[in-house]
């Protein structure tokens, strides 16, 4: 369950062990990103978990509902969600205040918001108290956007991290572990002789950097040794296989992607015809729809060739009459393949064929005006305009995840 207290100030005195996932919803919210995040929570060793930012693609009001119903019902312990660059102004309105210190028996977990790459004066205020309260000689601070390091240069300036060090000061050397999110992979680094863990691999699609090993998806299980100092675990994120898979499931997604297939070949032949009849703009609006509909099909495909398949709820409403349990199988598929795979796919469908009908490419008399198309890489759908949208208005993916359509 989502911790919401009403102090800063959190008391887990019997915790001796804590779970972190890193940037689990910032690429969108596809059917693959809520599995690996549903394995974070579902399978979490720790007494509480620590989100490290980034649970909305866009931080508003509706992805927040969805993805905090989500937790409330996978999670059976305390979760503490930092606030990422991703989210925005309703954030503390549905998982608490972005500063917050769990104070156990053997160390003080500190989460920080750093989420304008900045720390505020007010968060390095409630950071200072923070060190002054707490006795314990095991500190473990955490925060989305990392510090200067020599991995990545998608961090913190010089100058803001310094602020940050002022105020640690005379209580540097209490500080054990530093944890951010953010960069979508895993890598270490040490700053100023404190250990530094970079962990992004909760959801978000995992990315490339230069000396590092991209690893799988993966959360953190963190105990203490018999010093009392931080051991850190990485655990693969493997989606949960105890729901049996069912001919009815097996049909749906079979169904719907024999159709996805067809559409990219009869596409792709539309596609031949305009281009020989010289109609260049309508040959590449068919080709947009070529590559929508064998985006639809790699979806599917991904879903039918994992087996056992892990399908779970997602409630786009309050949750209030739901019980917190599994769904069956024919719940799920109705829940999940309709509102994640096969609703991509009806929108794709229906966006693409409403941009037949306003160019008129089904004409072979009108002119066609020159576009550009843009597929979305998270779901497949497919727009038209004269640069890249900012989002996807179907899933949520932010600019990035497009790519043109040549």
């Amino acid at each position: 369950m989502i911790a919401k207290p009403v102090s800063k100030l959190v008391q887990e005195l019997e915790a001796k062990s804590f779970t972190v996932i890193g940037s689990p919803c910032s690429d969108g919210y596809g059917g693959e990103a809520l599995q690996y995040l549903h394995a974070g929570l579902a399978g979490a060793e720790g007494d509480f978990i620590a989100v490290l930012g980034d649970v909305s693609p866009l931080g508003r009001d509706p992805y927040y509902k969805r993805v905090s119903h989500f937790i409330d019902r996978y999670a059976d312990r305390p979760v503490h969600v930092a606030r990422g660059n991703h989210d925005g102004p309703d954030f503390e309105a549905y998982f608490g205040h972005a500063d917050r210190a769990v104070f156990a028996e053997e160390f003080t977990f500190i989460m920080l918001d750093n989420s304008n790459r900045r720390f505020s004066d007010e968060t390095l205020r409630f950071f200072w108290e923070t060190m002054a309260l707490s006795e314990t000689r095991n500190i473990i601070v955490s925060f989305h956007i990392p510090p200067p390091n020599r991995i990545s240069g998608d961090s913190m300036s010089v100058a803001d991290w310094t602020k940050f060090e002022e105020a640690v000061g005379v209580w540097r050397n209490r500080i054990t572990l530093l944890l951010c999110g953010h960069a979508h992979t895993y890598f270490e680094d040490e700053i100023d002789g404190i250990r530094l863990i970079v962990t992004g691999g909760g959801g978000a699609n995992i990315k490339k950097l230069e000396r590092v090993v991209s690893p799988p998806h993966h959360a953190l299980e963190i105990s203490l040794d018999g010093n009392g100092r931080p051991v850190v675990r990485q655990r693969p994120l493997i989606p949960n296989s105890n729901v049996s898979e069912s001919g009815e499931m097996q049909d749906v997604l079979r169904h719907v992607y024999e159709i996805q297939c067809r559409n990219y070949v009869t596409m792709r032949l539309r596609a031949e015809e305009e281009f020989r009849a010289n109609r260049p703009e309508a040959a590449h609006l068919y080709r947009a729809g070529m590559e929508s509909s064998l985006s639809q099909a790699r979806i599917i495909h991904r879903l039918l060739t994992t087996s056992p398949a892990a399908v779970l709820s997602f409630e786009d409403g309050d949750g209030k009459d739901l019980p917190a349990k599994r769904l069956s199988v024919a719940e799920a598929v109705n829940d999940v393949l309709s509102k994640r795979v096969l609703l991509g796919a009806a929108g794709a469908e229906k966006t693409f064929c409403s941009l037949l009908a306003k160019t008129g490419a089904n004409d072979p008399d009108e002119d066609i005006e020159p576009n550009h198309y843009y597929l979305c890489g998270s779901c497949g759908v497919i727009f038209a305009g004269s640069e890249e949208p900012n989002y996807c208005s179907t899933c949520g993916a932010p600019g990035h995840s497009f790519s043109e359509v040549k």
